[in-house]
């Protein structure tokens, strides 16, 4: 019995088969490719492809592209250098504007894209500080300098203005602005005045940087934005309320920019440093080694260490790289 029920269910299959073939000869399709389903009494029936899906299944010379409101770009090749868009300098002939750039990090950031080979803007807030670091390097064709307080809108006018009579635009923006505040108190002590005085500074003064340079930086074959974050954009520490607030604005306003821009070529990241040697820690040695324990590499980082990363998101190595906020902490955000 079980030997003639699965020959019957051979010869069916066979005879299935067959037919199933012969109708797809029949309407121009190989049996192989084509969908199928079966009727209820076990033959083919054809299946209908919808026209949105039938582009699918024809040869790759005959499908048109189809154009939206964005075309994809070709990944950037780092050996052909500035020449056509969405490709990326390193460094040399890059055109570079720092915020805040005079002092700490930001004059960490000015100094290794001058070694670079690229010309820089050093903006900062004390324009006396700004020239006097722009005139200590000795590349005076590469380095310039000029007053700028990024929490006012002429201000930073007058900045765009003098960059874009100087080089035409800019490639690179760098925003190192930022103060921690005078008087730490929890949220419920925090003097009016400090707080709008922390958020202009940190978080305002980026956003006119970024809104008011764009100009400057879209003729650039391959526009990049920096932030200078901060580890407690990532993770709140107590009596610091406005630093805290405004360091994660600034992530969140980097986040959206990317996503705002990406379609426009520009690639638009934070960094986020932990602990930094700065003149303040420098100052106090037993400050540093009480905040260096709380560390898991066990020591306090460097200027130059943020400022290496920060040459990283500008270079073609991360032409893929933005949205991001990379921290540079030693660990303590793990």
């Amino acid at each position: 019995m079980q030997e003639n029920f699965s020959r019957t269910g051979v010869t069916r299959f066979n005879e299935w088969r067959q037919t199933s073939s012969r109708a797809l000869v029949l309407a121009g399709r190989r049996a192989a490719d084509a969908p199928k389903c079966l009727s209820r009494r076990g033959t083919a029936r054809a299946f209908r492809v919808p026209p949105a899906r039938r582009r699918c299944f024809a040869p790759r010379s005959r499908r048109r592209r189809r154009r939206g409101r964005h075309v994809a770009r070709e990944a950037p090749d780092p050996s052909v250098g500035d020449t056509r868009k969405g490709s990326a300098m390193s460094g040399t002939g890059q055109r570079v504007v720092v915020t805040g750039g005079a002092g700490g990090i930001g004059a960490a950031v000015v100094a290794r894209f001058v070694a670079a080979g690229a010309r820089v803007m050093v903006c900062d807030v004390d324009a006396s500080r700004a020239a006097a670091l722009a005139e200590s390097l000795g590349q005076p064709d590469q380095v310039g300098a000029c007053e700028l307080n990024a929490t006012g809108v002429e201000s930073v006018r007058n900045m765009v203005s003098t960059v874009a009579e100087a080089w035409g635009g800019a490639d690179v923006l760098v925003n190192c602005v930022g103060i921690m505040g005078e008087r730490p108190a929890p949220v419920s002590l925090i003097d009016d005045a400090d707080w709008g005085r922390i958020i202009d500074t940190n978080l305002t003064g980026p956003f006119y940087c970024m809104k008011y340079c764009y100009d400057l930086l879209k003729v650039s074959h391959s526009p990049v934005i920096v932030n200078i974050a901060s580890r407690m954009g990532l993770k709140a520490s107590p009596t610091m309320p406005a630093y805290v607030a405004s360091k994660h604005g600034l992530i969140g306003l980097t986040k959206a920019a990317a996503l705002d821009l990406a379609p426009e070529g520009f690639r638009v990241n934070a960094v986020c440093p932990g602990p930094i040697a700065t003149l303040m820690l420098e100052s106090s040695p037993g400050l540093a080694a009480k905040i260096s324990t709380s560390v898991p590499m066990e020591r306090i980082g460097t200027p130059e260490e943020v400022a290496e990363a920060v040459f990283w998101l500008a270079a073609p190595e991360s032409a893929f790289v933005t949205g991001t906020a990379l921290s540079i902490d030693g660990g303590l955000s793990a």
